[in-house]
């Protein structure tokens, strides 16, 4: 349930966004595509949700080191 309001929530706060800068949704998205690649990596959509949803998202846990050689 609680991914459901999120999901809600983001795409609400990008509405009003978008109606508020007079902006396109291919515009916001072509913010956050880098390269052009025509979609959003993982990491991508973590950042175009983080900047809509600030106080809403937890930032990523810190990648684990791979464990050691023997």
């Amino acid at each position: 349930m609680q991914d459901r309001a999120m999901a809600q929530a983001l795409f609400e706060t990008l509405d009003t966004y978008l109606k508020q800068n007079r902006m396109k949704c291919q515009e916001v998205f072509a913010h956050f595509d880098k390269g052009a690649k025509g979609y959003l990596e993982p990491a991508e959509l973590g950042q175009l949700v983080q900047h809509f949803l600030p106080n809403q998202v937890r930032s990523a846990p810190p990648p684990v080191a791979p464990p050691p050689k023997c």
